[in-house]
């Protein structure tokens, strides 16, 4: 046994170690509301236990045994030794002034024995009216709120005559009404308090009985008139009651007393409480004054306990905690939304690769297109001169090319300029989709369409004609008219000479005549041939300097493309500048509170701690 002195200095030191459980609640809210319940329920053990003045005694033994000690305190057949028993309900037992029983049950109902007992008395009084044929004399004195204790009412109404009696005389007592109980209402209030009885009793094996509503009974708590239980003492059976008992009785009556073994390991599950033996009826009041006597200390030793199991939850506790919200906090902090325009500038330089490559794709595409269109007219003029058969033909056709030639080679460039501005969009597009899904996938504002939401345009600089001086066959015909006669004139000499020398007089006219007939075969074919090849060099001539000038305009590409890309950003955060907002505040909320709790889970590792050094 523990010293007085040293006793009442242990819970003092328990009860200060559980004050200062409540510095913990506050920094505690930090993990959840569940561990902060779980403080308070420490705090309001440890003051039950190191103030309360009840013993609670648990019962271990063969479940028989424990059933008919549990009888033998009742005076009646509660509990049939023989049922199966329930290994997870919990029975316990007081003393009281009536028979109770409160049961809860494992569907969260609850069974109380005292609501049921008003309508036994009314059903056996209502019966004994009957039998004696006259139901209504008993209303209304006999309401069932007037019969729920009709001996404890007949017997007050004996002491008042008694009283009366002795105050003043005999006479004057006899000159008090009597009340309306006669002895059958007597004989019917007994018999309704023994069908009471015999109900109770009836329940209460039922409700203990695994295989019959046992099996659903969780604990139930029996109140009874005993002599042979002491009024502060409760006796616990079953469940796991033995290791928060403040005493424990084992039972052996009728069998043999259990083995070393078994004894030190109902021990363990019982400490810091200690066994006592009650192997014959006589040991069972010394086992109980025993235990009695050592509840304080247990008591104490039981609390330390909570409040050592409750610091180690709080530190285990805080510590996941403190894991999580630090895995948050990074998580967060990875994911961080960045500030628009720290993240405009940032992704203007991630997509500058692609606009460089982006230009080189226009540029390659767009000779590509220039050069089709070149050859597209340089086989439609020479399909044109070609078709010509005559002369006349032939000259209609390039008056007709010299008029026309300028304007079509105009088209053909502004129609380039088209296909390179068509192509410089589709492109910008390309990456603007890119931004548009980092803005969504940074900010995580909603993927949809909003209105007036459409791609940045590009704005492309147009392709200088180069200047033809002339028409692409502007003198031909007069040159190969020229050539044409020249060379006639040439062959007429040279058949002169020929001839004369052959034949002179005859011969030199003869050979004159084949010179100029030469000259004069000299016809469209050969117009023709100078025509495409004057048109060749013309066109090849046009070709190479446009050529030269998309070659240059890569920069401007990527100039247009920069600018494209620069609106569509400015629209887009500009677009979603509320939202943007929203959600940093959110985010900013959202880190502020895991800061905190952080700070908080620091604060309570440190009570902990302290807390923990003080009562080790």
């Amino acid at each position: 046994m523990t010293a007085p002195d040293d006793l009442a200095a242990r819970v003092e030191k328990v009860r200060l170690a559980a004050q200062t459980l409540f510095e913990l609640i506050e920094p505690a809210s930090a993990v959840g509301a569940e561990l902060v319940d779980a403080i308070r329920t420490t705090q309001d053990e440890v003051r039950r236990r190191l103030a309360g003045s009840e013993t609670t005694i648990a019962l271990l033994g063969g479940a028989a045994a424990r059933r008919s000690l549990l009888n033998a305190i009742v005076g009646a057949r509660a509990f049939d030794p023989k049922a199966s028993p329930c290994p997870d309900a919990i029975v316990s037992l007081r003393p009281a002034h009536a028979f109770d029983y409160t049961a809860r049950m494992l569907d969260g109902s609850v069974l109380a024995f005292g609501a049921r007992g008003t309508s036994h008395v009314a059903r056996a009084v209502q019966r004994v009216a009957d039998r004696r044929g006259s139901p209504a004399a008993l209303a209304p004195p006999y309401s069932t709120a007037m019969t729920r204790r009709p001996l404890r009412v007949v017997r007050a109404w004996q002491w008042l005559v008694r009283l009366v009696a002795r105050l003043f005389g005999r006479r004057s007592a006899q000159n008090i009404v009597a009340p309306p109980f006669g002895a059958a209402d007597e004989s019917a209030a007994r018999m309704a308090d023994q069908e009471r009885g015999e109900s109770f009793l009836r329940d209460l094996r039922a409700l203990t009985d695994g295989d019959a509503r046992g099996l659903h009974v969780l604990s139930i708590s029996v109140q009874c008139p005993t002599s042979r239980l002491p009024a502060d003492i409760t006796l616990v059976d079953g469940g796991d009651s033995a290791g928060q008992a403040d005493g424990a009785i084992l039972v052996t009556m009728g069998g043999d007393g259990p083995t070393a073994e078994r004894l030190a390991e109902l021990a363990r599950a019982v400490h810091p409480a200690r066994i006592h033996l009650v192997s014959q009826w006589s040991d069972l009041g010394p086992a109980l004054e025993r235990a009695r006597a050592e509840r304080p200390a247990v008591a104490c030793a039981r609390a330390a306990m909570a409040v050592r199991r409750c610091m180690a939850r709080v530190s285990e506790e805080g510590m996941r905690a403190k894991a999580v919200c630090d895995e948050r906090i990074a998580a967060l902090e990875r994911q961080r939304m960045p500030d628009p325009g720290e993240f405009r500038a940032q992704q203007l330089l991630r997509v500058d690769s692609a606009i460089e490559k982006g230009a080189r794709d226009v540029e390659g595409s767009t000779l590509l297109h220039w050069r089709e269109e070149i050859a597209h007219i340089e086989r439609a003029w020479r399909a044109d001169i070609e078709a010509c058969t005559s002369r006349k033909e032939a000259a209609g056709a390039i008056e007709r090319l010299n008029r026309t030639a300028a304007a079509e080679l105009q088209a053909r460039v502004d129609d380039t300029v088209e296909h390179a501005i068509a192509d410089l969009q589709r492109t910008s597009e390309t990456i603007q989709i890119w931004l548009l899904e980092e803005i969504h996938a940074r900010y995580h504002v909603a993927r949809r369409a909003q209105e007036g939401e459409s791609p940045a345009a590009v704005i492309g600089e147009a392709i200088d004609m180069p200047a033809l001086g002339r028409t692409p066959l502007e003198s031909t015909l007069d040159k190969f008219e020229t050539r044409r006669i020249d060379f006639g004139l040439g062959g007429a000499a040279a058949g002169a000479v020929v001839g004369t020398l052959v034949v002179p007089g005859i011969g030199t006219a003869i050979g004159a005549f084949v010179g100029v007939l030469a000259g004069l075969l000299k016809g469209v074919d050969s117009l023709k041939q100078e025509c495409v090849a004057r048109l060749a060099e013309c066109l090849g001539e046009i070709e190479r300097d446009v050529a030269a000038q998309i070659a240059g305009r890569r920069s401007s590409f990527e100039e247009a493309l920069r600018a494209s890309l620069h609106d569509a950003l400015d629209q887009a955060l500009e677009r979603r500048q509320e939202s943007i907002a929203r959600l940093t505040a959110l985010e900013r909320k959202a880190l502020d509170s895991e800061y905190d709790k952080r700070a908080k889970l620091a604060t309570l590792r440190a009570l902990v701690d302290e807390h923990a050094a003080r009562i080790r």
